[in-house]
């Protein structure tokens, strides 16, 4: 008898532990399964927060490109009334400076800002070439003796 109540003991101790494992094995699931989805909903949240940077990032660089547009052809104005020799080496810089300008905005126009290191490598480079060509504007300026912002 004691061999029989040790037997359906076990049983039922076995029995429970079975149905504790299985309880859990469902908790453990529906937990990652909920984990999942707040990962999710964290990736599409800044998914959303770097579109929207990368949105006003463009729309300031092109009105940094815009303004330099309006340079440039303040520069091609002041330089009609150079010499000769001053106005080619005027020119050849206005042109290349206004090359550069363009490729800056054609290099924004097609950045596909797919994943989140490839933006702010992109940004930073994006902002160290912006800067470097600044300067070049305005070392120019300098050179041809512009003080103020181009006529608008």
């Amino acid at each position: 008898m004691k061999k029989l109540k040790g037997i359906v003991a076990l049983a039922i101790l076995s029995s429970t532990m079975l149905f504790a494992s299985c309880s859990n094995s469902n908790e453990k699931v529906e937990n990652a399964e909920e984990n999942v989805d707040e990962a999710n909903r964290e990736l599409e949240q800044a998914n959303e927060a770097q579109k929207k940077d990368v949105e006003a990032y463009n729309k300031s660089m092109e009105e940094k490109l815009v303004a330099q547009e309006k340079i440039i052809a303040d520069f091609n104005e002041r330089i009609k009334d150079q010499k000769k020799e001053a106005k080619a080496e005027y020119e050849l810089k206005i042109a290349e400076l206004d090359k550069k300008n363009s490729d800056m905005k054609k290099k924004i126009a097609e950045f596909n800002a797919s994943n989140h290191s490839n933006w702010e490598t992109f940004k930073a480079s994006y902002n160290s070439e912006m800067e470097n060509l600044g300067n070049e504007f305005d070392e120019l300026k300098t050179k041809m003796g512009v003080e103020s912002e181009p006529n608008k």
